[in-house]
């Protein structure tokens, strides 16, 4: 039995990996390196390069692929080819504002599901409230963010 009371039917290596997952669900955290072709995939829109510069490489510290766009037209053509598995985006982008690239995606099924994180200088709209999973205030500490990444692509059981 482990440490939950549980008979374990996965033996060796499988069974410490799996009790380091439960601990970490339980704790809010995860650091296990994933495969390449298991890697979450996250869409970051934004216009400012040093706020995406710095995401994307935070995130793919963290063993996330990240794709990148400046503005919601050029998020919605990276998210159509790729299909990602989480989008933060800037609620006001040049060219196409992102409350509009989300409402353009959640149009269709493909993306209806997909968590968002919806970011912003300035306090949420509340019409713009149901575009995103998340709301986060910039400026955005990176704790904060990894914290809401984790816990739209990771939800504990």
């Amino acid at each position: 039995m482990d440490s939950y009371g549980h008979r374990s039917q996965i033996i060796g290596t499988r069974t410490t990996a799996v009790r380091q997952m439960r601990d970490e669900c339980d704790a809010g955290t995860s650091h296990i390196l994933l495969p390449q072709a298991k890697m979450k995939t996250i869409l970051v829109v934004d216009e400012e390069r040093c706020i995406v510069t710095a995401w994307k490489r935070i995130l793919q510290l963290e063993a996330y692929r990240v794709l990148t766009a400046n503005n919601g037209r050029e998020g919605l053509f990276a998210a159509n080819g790729e299909k990602p598995d989480l989008i933060i985006t800037d609620r006001s982008t040049s060219i196409m504002y992102g409350v509009d690239f989300l409402r353009h995606l959640k149009l269709g099924r493909k993306f209806a599901r997909t968590p968002v994180i919806l970011t912003s200088a300035d306090p949420l709209d509340p019409a713009d409230a149901t575009l995103g999973d998340e709301f986060l205030l910039k400026p955005v500490s990176m704790q904060m963010l990894l914290a809401s990444v984790r816990r739209l692509l990771n939800p504990c059981p």
